[in-house]
């Protein structure tokens, strides 16, 4: 692929298992890839084989605050948004940081997006937002989206700012509403791979 076809892509959560992994990895083939996240829930070493390679950048930095200079500067033309507080039961606990880790710092990165004129922008709520979903195993278009949990309010929430943002804004969106996702050295859900010292 010659350089003036070679997008700049944003992912955010770059650090975390499926940022590194569904994200980086394929991302990479094709774009040159800025992976920012702020290593509280991800690891440095999962990014390990793209470190200092040319067309790869890692960002230690909160998504929340200066996601929009990053886009705007980096001339970034598409973003994937896997950034996230995953815990369910966190969230249930802690109600308010679920929702500006989740809610807000979509808001926020949604903003950015609009301004800076990407084309395309992938989001991944996770299936929570369908709550106790009465078809299983539960398609993508699955439309009775009735949250049971907080964690599950704040993907829906933010799903449905995406709708009213892209349409706004013109840009082109792909939803992945991911369930378990599980694989080598997954640190964190419902199962666990292996872990790390």
């Amino acid at each position: 692929m010659s350089e003036t076809h070679i997008m700049r892509a944003l992912v955010t959560g770059g650090a975390g298992f499926i940022g590194s992994r569904l994200g980086i990895s394929p991302i990479k083939k094709r774009h040159q890839v800025i992976a920012l996240d702020d290593l509280n829930l991800g690891y440095v070493w999962y990014l390990v084989d793209f470190m200092g390679k040319d067309g790869f950048e890692f960002v230690k930095d909160d998504w929340r605050k200066k996601v929009d200079a990053r886009i705007t500067l980096g001339n970034v033309g598409i973003v994937f948004h896997l950034a996230a507080r995953p815990d369910v039961r966190l969230c249930r606990g802690y109600p308010w940081n679920c929702f500006t880790e989740n809610v807000l710092a979509t808001e926020v990165l949604l903003k950015a997006t609009g301004s800076c004129g990407a084309s395309k922008f992938v989001f991944t709520p996770s299936s929570t937002l369908c709550g106790d979903a009465t078809v299983i195993p539960t398609p993508e278009d699955y439309s009775s989206l009735l949250p049971i949990s907080p964690y599950g309010d704040a993907e829906l929430a933010s799903e449905a700012i995406l709708s009213g943002h892209s349409n706004s804004f013109g840009f082109d969106v792909l939803v992945l509403r991911l369930a378990n996702t599980v694989g080598e050295e997954s640190m964190h859900g419902i199962v666990q791979t292996s872990s790390r010292s």
